[in-house]
């Protein structure tokens, strides 16, 4: 699998170790700002149904303090709940509530963190998603945050971003990509549709691409 990109991956020198190339992944991020009734360019009645389940299951396991931001990384078909909080991403509730609970002087907060158990958490973590999001989006990967009381979905977003290497190896990232997009997509972005000669230019290295910042972002756990 070939990777065409404005930026770097962390599974990305996995394409070092051989691969077909005849099978691209054209990983070009957008993001869409997610409304019950209207949910701009999201149309479609099973892809709106698959993002509203998650969303709403997202909003359950968040908490009314605007430092934790609840979210989920869809990933070939797996979904992966996530917190950030004070700029750190955690994919484990207890390690969320140690550092809640070491850095944080709100008492309410702090009272629902200690005797709180996120059940709605648990049943998210590696719950399957049918495959239709995926196709519409043209992409293998998706996530859906809320940030400050607004969810976004992110397609094609950085996982390095979000700590990813934490819960998939970056070889088996790349490998599950691939076999998702040769076997699971039938409907995947043909690859010499839509490409521009900046963007396979810049596929092979850095440039100015940049994503949405955090209030927190420059703070440590």
């Amino acid at each position: 699998m070939r990777i065409i990109s404005r930026f770097k991956d962390y599974y990305d020198g996995c394409q070092s170790y051989g691969s077909d190339p005849n099978l691209v992944y054209v990983r070009k991020t957008r993001e869409i700002t997610i409304e019950r009734e209207r949910m701009g360019e999201v149309k479609q009645r099973e892809l709106k149904e698959a993002i509203i389940d998650v969303s709403t299951k997202i909003k359950r396991i968040g908490y009314y303090d605007p430092h934790i931001d609840p979210g989920a990384i869809a990933f070939c078909g797996k979904i992966y709940p996530f917190w950030r909080y004070n700029g750190s991403i955690y994919y484990d509730y207890a390690r969320l509530r140690t550092a809640v609970i070491g850095s944080s002087k709100d008492r309410r907060l702090l009272h629902s963190i200690k005797y709180h158990e996120p059940s709605e958490f648990y049943d998210l973590y590696n719950q399957e998603v049918d495959v239709t999001p995926f196709n519409y989006l043209k992409s293998p990967i998706f996530l859906i945050e809320e940030i400050e009381y607004i969810r976004y979905l992110v397609v094609n977003p950085s996982l390095r971003n979000y700590d990813f290497a934490t819960q998939v190896h970056p070889y088996t990232a790349y490998q599950e990509i691939s076999m998702y997009l040769g076997n699971d997509m039938a409907n995947q972005m043909d690859p010499e549709i839509g490409i521009s000669d900046k963007l396979r230019a810049e596929s092979h290295g850095f440039d100015k691409w940049s994503f949405r910042k955090h209030k927190d972002d420059n703070k440590k756990t």
